[in-house]
């Protein structure tokens, strides 16, 4: 029996910050679930390539069901299947999103999700240049906008101020509105994923962290109404893991749900149809 204080299910982008986090207490066992591959694909590294990744093994290549206001057709939804999750598969660009949003999810109801007690942990999260007051410095992911030079986009930078739109030096820092270049997840003309800033050579040598890869998780582990741990097949072979502590499902907004319905745990008239 495999027991740990906590299971972290998905090694996305939530998934390697979170195993990277709770890891840091060296009293605390943390085991990373990941159904993808431990080891990205060579293409994944070139900023260029990124479009040549859909459809591929790092790819769950999913589809939406035919949509009616796009005459019928299914849209591709490409999500990563790898380690970084979609961080390692997507067009690498870092942009919050605008502070109305946010503060929108507190007047909904979400007390304390507002802009500006979430730009201290979008601080954190990010090594840029900027105004300090809303960005970071010495955090793990490096940005920094695009090379300049292309004469197309700097043709539609300048076509784009000309009509009108302000032009804006940050759109990570006091508005997000106007004319600008966009912040990159590239160091180095390489990619930088999820996975390369949160989950390091030192990070995966901690004693405590236990990252399982090509782990597909088939159910949670509940028992008097409580997770207790989750089932999951590697290699052929049907694994069980527990927890002390907490079950986090961090499989983004397809594969969460997704694992809750396959537990039982849902829309009962849609359940009860299954």
């Amino acid at each position: 029996m495999n027991t740990f204080d906590y299971i972290v299910i998905g090694g996305g982008t939530a998934g390697c910050v979170l195993a990277n986090r709770l890891s840091q207490d060296p009293g605390r066992r943390v085991l990373l679930l990941e159904a993808g591959s431990g080891q990205p694909s060579p293409a994944m590294a070139s900023p260029l390539a990124w479009p040549t990744l859909w459809g591929t093994s790092v790819d769950w290549a999913y589809q939406t069901v035919p949509q009616a206001g796009a005459g019928g057709a299914a849209i591709p939804w490409p999500r990563g299947r790898v380690l970084g999750g979609s961080s390692g598969i997507n067009g690498m660009m870092h942009i919050r999103g605008d502070r109305r949003s946010y503060d929108a999810w507190e007047a909904a109801g979400a007390v304390g999700w507002n802009y500006a007690t979430l730009l201290p942990y979008f601080k954190r999260s990010e090594r840029a240049a900027g105004d300090p007051a809303y960005r970071g410095t010495h955090g793990p992911m490096r940005v920094a906008p695009g090379p300049a030079g292309n004469p197309l986009w700097e043709a539609c930078y300048q076509a784009a101020a000309e009509a009108g739109n302000p032009r804006n030096e940050d759109d990570n820092g006091p508005t997000a509105e106007g004319v600008v270049w966009n912040d990159f997840n590239v160091v180095d003309g390489r990619r930088q994923s999820a996975a390369d800033g949160y989950l390091t050579t030192d990070v995966r040598g901690r004693p405590n962290l236990t990252i399982v890869t090509e782990a597909f998780v088939q159910r949670l582990l509940v028992a008097h109404g409580i997770c207790q741990g989750a089932q999951y097949r590697q290699g052929g072979t049907t694994h069980t893991a527990y927890a002390d502590g907490e079950v986090v499902l961090a499989g983004g907004t397809v594969a969460t749900p997704q694992l809750l319905m396959l537990s039982g745990i849902g829309p009962g008239l849609h359940l009860r149809e299954l």
